[in-house]
């Protein structure tokens, strides 16, 4: 993963309280946070496919792949 230097005017409050909630310094707070704002953007995705999505399964055939 490449890096990227920037600067910018955070909340002070909110990200010591984030740095002492995760043990973790600032930068690495930072990165974690991002993760977790993609993961959730990424969860909202699927939820948002929710049953517009069929998906047929024979699970008598599924379980037999996994015998051999």
């Amino acid at each position: 993963m490449s890096v990227r230097k920037i600067a910018t005017n955070l909340p002070h409050e909110l990200l010591q309280e984030a740095v002492r909630l995760t043990g973790l310094n600032q930068t690495q707070t930072l990165v974690e946070g991002l993760k977790e704002l993609i993961a959730r953007k990424k969860r909202e995705a699927l939820l948002f496919l929710q049953g517009k999505i069929r998906i047929r399964l024979d699970t008598r055939k599924t379980r037999e792949r996994r015998k051999v």
